[in-house]
């Protein structure tokens, strides 16, 4: 059976419509399905909890379909409690589809329905943990699937998150230059600090003027931006870009070429492969797992969960 788990307001309020369709496409086929709808932030995460918390080794595999955007997903895999018993499929209905876009699922609906359904295959996916210090001093964890990042990338989500913006070009279907119209605002209202970056436990660069680091798993995002041309889902190693020491001038023509994944050929672009990155700055900086915003912190620590996750399409 397929427990499908539905963000009814993603790509702003299309995700109920679509659903619509998948589910009149599920009666049509005789597919056994049970559903749950989000109603609140967070709620993902709830649902999942709740699924997954009872699984024991002799049950049946649980197989549950996302539809929603990357940070559906992202409340998704936080709220799996038995890995080993669970297995994930995502339909894309979001703004960015970074997810999507590395693993080549279809960005209609309905065909990415049929391909779960019809030719799937499963995946050992890799997924990261991050590891921060909350405002009353505990230790918080955070999972993602496709990037985390500090500093610009993070603001530019966190303004996406309640952006009109957003809303509007998601009415056009336009909704991957969402993230290019913030990044123009938020290139003028960020700041350059220093710091540090560890990688396995080795420092390997004193940040001068960073402007924002990311750490992926994927190759792609903020809906198309490759900062990680090379980044595996599946080699047990997270890809790291390091904008650092750039003239602001520079940046809008260094994010363009990110586009097209040929941001490295800028002098200030620097690409890390590594198991464990330890990130301090002189000052908090906003922080996001899969554009979703856990935190402001001057230091943060991400691992690679190897093959974690059982990713199906």
């Amino acid at each position: 059976m397929y427990t499908f788990i539905i963000n009814p307001v993603s790509c702003s309020g299309r995700g109920k419509k679509y659903w619509q369709l998948l589910e009149q496409y599920l009666k049509e086929k005789n597919i056994d399905y049970c559903y749950y709808l989000s109603d609140h932030p967070g709620h993902v995460t709830e649902i999942v909890r709740e699924i997954t918390s009872s699984l024991k080794d002799e049950a049946e595999d649980v197989h549950l379909v996302v539809l929603g955007g990357d940070g559906t997903v992202n409340e998704a895999i936080a709220g799996i409690c038995n890995f080993k018993k669970t297995k994930l499929s995502y339909i894309p209905t979001g703004s960015s589809n970074d997810l999507a876009r590395d693993m080549s699922i279809d960005s209609a609906p309905l065909g990415a329905l049929k391909h779960i359904l019809r030719e799937h295959h499963e995946y050992a996916m890799d997924i990261g943990k991050l590891t921060y210090t909350s405002e009353d001093g505990t230790d918080r964890e955070r999972r993602f699937c496709v990037s985390s990042g500090i500093g610009f990338d993070a603001a530019v989500c966190k303004e996406a998150l309640s952006s009109p913006l957003k809303r509007f070009l998601n009415r056009l279907h336009l909704g991957k230059l969402t993230y290019l119209g913030i990044g123009i605002h938020q290139l003028i209202a960020s700041h350059f600090c220093t710091g540090e970056l560890f990688i396995d436990g080795m420092r390997v660069m004193p940040f001068q003027r960073m402007f924002f680091t990311a750490v992926m798993s994927h190759r792609y995002e903020g809906g198309g931006f490759g900062f990680c041309p090379s980044a595996v889902h599946d080699d047990g190693l997270l890809d790291i870009c390091v904008a650092d020491d750039i003239p602001k001038w520079k940046i809008p023509v260094v994010l363009l070429s990110a586009l097209a994944a040929k941001h490295n050929r800028f002098s200030g672009i620097y690409l890390y492969r590594g198991k464990e990155i330890t990130i301090r700055v002189s000052t908090p900086l906003t922080v996001h797992t899969d554009g979703e915003i856990p935190c402001q912190a001057s230091e943060i620590h991400i691992e690679c969960l190897p093959g974690i996750l059982r990713f199906v399409y």
